[in-house]
């Protein structure tokens, strides 16, 4: 259980970055 819960924390806590690493991406693409 314990596994499985660090499992699903790290998906949420990887897919909030990777969104935001994204649009920074984007943004800065687009401003430059």
């Amino acid at each position: 259980v314990a596994k499985k819960d660090g499992d699903k924390g790290r998906g949420k806590i990887f897919i909030l970055p990777i969104e935001e690493c994204i649009r920074i991406r984007t943004g800065k693409d687009t401003i430059g």
